[in-house]
């Protein structure tokens, strides 16, 4: 930890991950607050709402390990970049749905971009500080997720 350029760009790789793990549990987390919301505005019934998380949630899981094997030849920096690209533009059409099927299909595309930011953030983690720095970046890693569940269940209460 000599201050060098080598250790900035350890942290800064390790605040990008943070950040894009944080935005993902954050959407996931503030949604189940915001499902009485969302049915009374699309005017659905709770069975059908409850499909917004459910898609997000089944398509985030059962593409990890397929984004992680994907990234082996890709590379684990463009699947990350590509996730957070996927997931952030994916949020703005979830914004910007007109009806309870949009949104639904904008969720599963949140799902694919959130598998790809999952499948390496660890990977990345453990490449950018190796095995012998201690515990304190795999905390640090790990922090955005009880961060976001603790702000996201505040943010969506009080709209």
């Amino acid at each position: 930890m000599g201050g060098d350029g080598s250790d900035r760009g350890r942290y800064i790789a390790l605040a990008i991950v943070m950040s894009g793990v944080f935005m993902s549990v954050l959407d996931a987390v503030a949604l189940n607050i915001a499902l009485p919301a969302i049915t009374s505005d699309f005017g659905v019934a709770v069975a059908d709402t409850q499909w917004v998380v459910t898609s997000y949630l089944l398509t985030q899981t059962c593409l990890l390990i397929v984004a992680g094997k994907v990234s082996e030849r890709t590379g684990q920096a463009k699947m990350f970049t590509a996730g957070l690209v996927a997931f952030t533009i994916a949020s703005l059409l979830c914004a910007l749905s007109a009806d309870l099927g949009q949104l639904i299909l904008f969720r599963i595309l949140q799902g694919i971009g959130a598998s790809m930011l999952f499948s390496v953030s660890t990977s990345i983690v453990f490449r950018s500080f190796g095995a012998g720095t201690g515990g304190r970046p795999w905390g640090s890693s790990a922090r955005p997720s009880r961060w976001a569940g603790c702000w996201g269940r505040s943010w969506a209460a009080s709209w």
